[in-house]
């Protein structure tokens, strides 16, 4: 029935507002449709959201099951929230000492303590180059005051008096400036100055040779005079330096080789890991690998023709769950260095120091 039967008493100008009045209550209508498929797709995507929320939530709630599960009395012993990062600054002097034997163990001490209270990162500051300028300087120098007066010698055996003795020690006296110069120039020409100190790198080896796990080392350190000692040195016995017998959802390993469709992983168990869709890291590159769900299943049975599978996480993931995953070590040329990190507090040491409990909160209760 068309609008002159509904209203035939109605002019044409009444006609157009009634049409304009239709026309709005059907956008009205399609507005409200489209309103409610809107919140439709809202509720739809909340329920999706809260979906994907909840299957997070007990996959977290897993992890941390079997994390409790596989990891009961070992480091760490929860001392802290491992939300807030503690880092320690340390002199390369304080494993300076004659013996390398000595260096080593002090070494192995150090990583001890460091892992126990779960330090994030260390500095080592080279407080000792300078001085192992100097001392290589007066070596170079004696030995070329040696060396000279061998020469001496030699040529003039048939000659040895006093007069001879007198004559090096003024030729060496008038000489010495020069001499020293000499030597200088010429062992920067042989060789440049070295960046760090020995006892400095001796430190930050050994103490990156104890963070990493036992299974690993074979394949990321070389054998070299750094390591002469290493059989003397403490074990940290941090978290990630598993045995083969025991499990955790999350291990260090390092890239054996690719594959066409990923890259094959030793973790230091019976079988290795298959990391898919991944080509791009290297071969010899430390990792850290997250297991996939059924591989503790396949840890049971240990079944060494099966591969298990995982993908690779940043070695910070751990942390997310209150275990301790080892500590990152840097070089820092001087003390002042320190004073220049982007950290909260900064808090020096000394014999002669007051309690921290009376300058500040425990780090402990710092948030």
């Amino acid at each position: 029935m068309g609008d002159d039967e509904k209203y035939p008493f109605i002019d044409k100008v009444s006609k157009k507002h009634i049409n304009k009045s239709n026309k709005k209550k059907k956008n009205n209508i399609s507005n409200e449709e489209n309103e409610k498929l809107n919140i439709n797709n809202i509720e739809e995507k909340h329920k999706i959201d809260n979906t994907k929320e909840s299957n997070v939530e007990q996959f977290n709630v897993s992890l941390n099951d079997d994390i409790k599960n596989s990891i009961t009395k070992r480091i760490p012993n929860i001392s802290r929230d491992l939300k807030l990062d503690v880092c320690v600054a340390i002199p390369s002097t304080i494993i300076n000492n004659k013996s390398d034997v000595i260096k080593s163990y002090l070494t192995s001490f150090l990583a001890r303590i460091f892992t126990i209270f779960s330090i994030s990162k260390i500095y080592i500051y080279d407080d000792y180059l300078e001085q192992e300028h100097l001392i290589n300087k007066q070596k170079n120098y004696g030995d070329y005051q040696n060396e000279k007066y061998k020469k001496d010698i030699k040529n003039n055996s048939n000659n040895v008096n006093k007069n001879m003795h007198m004559n090096l020690k003024k030729d060496s006296n008038d000489n010495d400036h020069n001499t020293f110069d000499n030597i200088v120039n010429n062992e920067k020409n042989k060789e440049e100055s070295p960046k760090y100190s020995y006892l400095c790198k001796y430190m930050h080896y050994n103490l990156q040779y104890l963070e990493t796990p036992q299974y690993l080392r074979k394949h990321l350190f070389p054998i070299t005079n750094f390591l002469k000692n290493s059989g003397i040195m403490n074990p940290v016995d941090a978290p990630h330096h598993l045995r083969s017998d025991e499990w955790l959802p999350f291990r260090e390993g390092v890239v054996l080789q690719k594959s066409s469709n990923g890259i094959i992983v030793d973790v230091g168990l019976f079988s290795n890991v298959l990391i898919e869709n991944v080509n791009y890291i290297n071969i010899g590159t430390r990792v850290t690998v997250l297991f996939q769900s059924n591989s503790y299943e396949l840890f049971q049975k240990k079944n060494p023709n099966v591969l298990f599978t995982g993908k690779l996480i940043h070695p910070s993931v751990p942390k997310l769950y209150n275990l301790y995953w080892g500590y990152s070590i840097e070089i820092l040329k001087n003390l002042s260095d320190i004073f220049k990190l982007q950290v909260d507090y900064l808090i020096g040491t000394s014999e002669r120091g007051k309690f921290i409990d009376d300058s500040m909160v425990s780090f402990r209760d710092a948030k």
